[in-house]
């Protein structure tokens, strides 16, 4: 009996974040808005709200912690796959970053969404492979950080 062999056609594309972050401070809007997260108020006490509410992200707000500072921030990650044609299996999959420390009515525009990569291929992304790349570069930026220049001509690190 002969093998049966498939052909997987798998293709991965990465747009670095670092650069859209750096070209993000350089609006005024984006920079007053990282504010938002020390001067909210709560709706009800008790229930969650949004991100800020959730322990981890208390822990890391509390005095010292990583965004307890001013230019650091996190993001929730949404990928969702969409098929090209209606007759093949062949989809793709956007992966895009939104930031937590926004103000909703600013998280949800498009211009502050950060698109980091799409996926190409006839079967759904090996997740675990397909996140490697982001979160590695994330690790890395919390640790190095990098320098952004402020609209008012500031240097800061994020």
């Amino acid at each position: 009996m002969a093998p049966i062999w498939r052909t997987i056609h798998l293709f991965f594309l990465e747009a670095p974040l670092a650069d859209q972050i750096t070209k993000l401070f350089k609006d005024q809007e984006f920079v007053n808005g990282l504010e938002h997260r020390f001067h909210r108020r709560k709706q009800t006490e008790g229930n969650t709200d949004d991100a800020y509410d959730g322990k981890l992200y208390k822990d890391q707000f509390q005095h010292g912690g990583f965004l307890s500072q001013q230019f650091n921030m996190s993001f929730k990650v949404n990928s969702d796959g969409v098929a090209v044609f209606k007759s093949s299996k062949f989809g793709v999959w956007p992966l895009f970053f939104s930031i937590n420390e926004l103000p909703p009515h600013l998280r949800s525009l498009s211009k502050y969404r950060l698109f980091s990569g799409l996926w190409f291929g006839d079967d759904k992304p090996f997740f675990s492979t397909f996140f490697k790349p982001f979160v590695d570069k994330i690790c890395a930026a919390q640790v190095q950080g990098f320098e952004v220049e402020l609209p008012r001509e500031e240097a800061a690190t994020s």
